[in-house]
């Protein structure tokens, strides 16, 4: 079994799970109790708390890059607490770690893919729209709170891709229209769309057709 299929069976095994404790605890206890589980190593919403998942491993990724990308994409906002900001950059680091990994992900494009396909699954388990947190639009939105926009899944993809040493231009950010990463991928420039779950070459452009066969509809 591939790495990150693994990574996607163990997902799917445990994110029901969390559902369950969002729905019966506040958020405060929801977030401690997330933290409770990731210390003792428990998978719980694609989060890991292994030696490799710990450590920043990519040549051209620093501490002084994520920083500066956090700046200028504006992940997180003043509302939140430091208790989901910390799990949801783990959720991004596992992720990028993970997907550098697989040995079955060669090009710029499988990675991207496999990190926007990521993504989703969080979209599809989670509840699209707004919270007082802001949350939404966030990263910790899909990782954390259950709770999404295109804002949200694009800053999540976003950081994935800043862990996997992709620097992203966020398309239509902070407007009222779909929004998106573009990012240069195997030598010229591609799009990834967490919320969609894809990624490709070229220009994302409102109603052409992936390799798939798939159609890409989005409000301009």
């Amino acid at each position: 079994m591939r790495l990150l299929d693994s990574i996607m069976l163990n997902w799917q095994m445990q994110h029901q799970k969390a559902f369950i404790y969002r729905k019966e605890l506040s958020m405060k206890k929801f977030v401690k109790r997330m933290m409770m589980f990731a210390v003792v190593g428990t998978l719980l919403v694609g989060y890991s708390t292994s030696a490799k998942a710990a450590n920043i491993g990519y040549a051209n990724v620093t501490q002084d890059t994520l920083n500066a990308a956090n700046v200028a994409h504006s992940y997180y906002g003043n509302k939140l607490p430091q208790e989901a900001v910390t799990l949801a950059e783990l959720n991004a680091k596992y992720y990028a770690d993970a997907i550098m990994a697989d040995p079955t992900l060669v090009t710029d494009y499988d990675r991207i893919n496999a990190a926007a396909y990521v993504v989703s699954l969080h979209c599809a388990a989670s509840q699209y729209g707004s919270d007082d947190l802001k949350a939404y639009k966030s990263p910790a939105g899909p990782f954390v709170y259950g709770v999404y926009t295109c804002a949200g899944s694009t800053r999540a993809l976003g950081r994935i891709l800043d862990y996997m040493g992709y620097n992203w231009y966020h398309v239509n950010e902070n407007e009222n229209k779909h929004q998106w990463c573009v990012v240069e991928m195997d030598g010229q420039i591609g799009f990834a769309d967490g919320m969609g779950g894809f990624a490709g070459y070229g220009e994302m452009v409102n109603g052409m057709t992936l390799p798939d066969g798939q159609v890409i509809m989005f409000a301009e």
